[in-house]
């Protein structure tokens, strides 16, 4: 019976051993810098966390100016100052796996269905694709934990009142959770209580009066209020209205699946959209709320989609595993395809995982040599320029901040990281010039004039293969310099956008 066991939940088993390795390893090897030394240290007083009562009155400072996500943030804050990461590593490879048991259960994938198993798999690491530290993975990865649990719970419909004990505390946590899941599931949530009024339990009722406590605590904090008409990221040629579709379509991965898949399934298979809204009723109205909640929103990164993904995966999984066609070569060559995109993805994060550790270990080393705390360096644009779906942070100067931050404090040294590029180091500059010391990076250099200062003009192009087209100039003023010394102000800028190059720069007044 063991062996049949075992045969019957290979998939499963293998699934999970893989996917606690991948992620095991991406955690020990991303990088705690920028949030991650953040919410190492207090937020009203500046200290680091050294206690649980630390954690706890940092977090109450930081519901108030910051956001709601006071559960989330109070276990990053923990992690980050009392665990350390290897054991954080390991606790994040449980806890995805776990992630993976709660969707397969969720959706209602049968542990002996071996594709249906690995299909999930594969679709986990392929969507959820965001740093391996704890800011994010308890943020999202753990909360979507969270969420599921309570899914799972709330329609097995206890009748016991005894329950309520673990039922109410769960419900409440879930809605504190991440309002990325949050204000999709509290749509379904009163949809279906609107629909099912009379056939509710109490139980069901108590959950979601407390799911929705939790809701309200989370979404409206007062930092959350204060910092809701910010500006989240923008270009000096797109409106943001059309920014943000750009980075809906560029950061959407299994919602492209189950959109290709629900259209099959309406105009192929000629499956009315009644009964496909019948197998997954619950699911439909979260799916809409969120992609309109983001679109109002606008879109500024990926992990605020993370919520729209699940709930495409889910509906996906529940359609796959009902309407699924039955032709064993078509769904071996579909598993193939997606699993070699992850594989791609998992590789290209450890590759820029040991790239970036090179890179952090050089300026701390350099750091810890120098008497000013200078550190001569040029950074690749690739290097500075942050993609929500690599595994670790980019070297913004938010970042370089942080990590100045940290060295100051754990070494007790007096003088504060300061990174500049090399040509700031040489003593036989003149000004008006610039250089290319890196792929994509610019030095500009001038020299101070009396009176005002004239800025400049970056001439760019779009430059695919030997197509070059005229892209929009960018002008930069003195105000905007990087960094001055007595005679000279330097400028560094890189090329951040695909296809939109540096073709050089006139050094002269607008």
């Amino acid at each position: 019976m063991m062996r049949n066991w075992l045969l019957n939940k290979c998939g499963f088993i293998l699934a999970s051993i893989l996917l606690a390795s991948i992620v095991y390893v991406l955690s020990a090897n991303a990088i705690w810098i920028g949030d991650d030394i953040t919410y190492g240290y207090h937020f009203s007083t500046g200290e680091e966390i050294s206690s649980l009562a630390d954690a706890f009155t940092s977090q109450v400072e930081h519901y108030k100016v910051m956001n709601g996500r006071f559960l989330a943030h109070f276990l990053v804050q923990i992690s980050i100052a009392m665990l350390g990461q290897p054991l954080f590593s390991l606790l994040n490879s449980i806890i995805f796996v776990l992630f993976f048991f709660l969707v397969l259960k969720v959706s209602g994938v049968s542990m002996n269905d071996n594709k249906g198993v690995v299909l999930v798999a594969i679709l986990l690491l392929f969507s959820f694709q965001t740093k391996y530290v704890p800011s994010c993975q308890i943020g999202y990865i753990w909360m979507f934990l969270l969420v599921l649990c309570f899914l799972r719970a709330f329609f097995r419909s206890s009748k016991s009142k005894y329950d309520l004990i673990w039922l109410i505390p769960l419900s409440f946590s879930a809605g504190w959770s991440q309002e990325a899941i949050v204000i999709g599931i509290s749509v379904s949530l009163i949809v279906y209580a609107l629909v099912n009024i009379r056939r509710m339990s109490f139980n069901q009722w108590m959950m979601f009066f407390s799911f929705g406590l939790g809701a309200i605590l989370l979404c409206f904090s007062p930092g959350t209020l204060s910092r809701a008409g910010e500006m989240h990221g923008s270009v000096d040629y797109l409106p943001p209205f059309l920014y943000s579709l750009l980075k809906l379509a560029a950061y959407l991965r299994v919602t492209y699946l189950f959109v290709i898949y629900l259209l099959y399934l309406l105009f192929v298979r000629r499956i009315s959209f009644k009964e496909l809204y019948d197998q997954a009723s619950f699911y439909i109205p979260a799916w809409i709320s969120l992609l309109f909640f983001n679109l109002l929103i606008g879109v500024f990164g990926n992990r605020q989609l993370f919520g729209l993904e699940l709930i495409s995966l889910l509906l996906l999984v529940v359609y796959f595993g009902k309407y699924s066609v039955q032709h064993r070569m078509s769904q071996i060559l579909a598993l193939c395809f997606l699993g070699l995109g992850a594989a791609g993805y998992i590789a290209s994060s450890l590759l820029y995982l040991s790239k970036a550790k090179r890179v952090y270990n050089d300026i701390v080393t350099e750091y810890h040599s120098s008497d000013n705390g200078v550190v001569y360096y040029d950074f690749s644009s690739q290097e500075v320029t942050f993609y929500e779906t690599n595994p670790s942070d980019a070297f913004t100067g938010y970042v370089l901040a942080t990590i100045g931050r940290n060295e100051m404090s754990k070494h007790n040294k007096g003088e504060n990281l300061l990174v500049l590029p090399t040509c700031c180091s040489a003593d036989n500059i003149d000004g008006d010039m610039w250089l290319n010391p890196r792929s994509g990076t610019y030095n500009v250099i001038k020299r101070k004039c009396s009176g005002e200062t004239s800025g400049f003009v970056q001439k760019r192009v779009i430059r695919v293969g030997s197509l070059r087209v005229p892209f929009k100039d960018r002008y930069f003023d003195a105000d905007s310099r990087d960094f001055e010394n007595d005679s000279l102000m330097f400028w560094t800028i890189y090329d951040k956008m695909p296809f939109v190059k540096t073709e050089g720069f006139i050094l002269r007044s607008k």
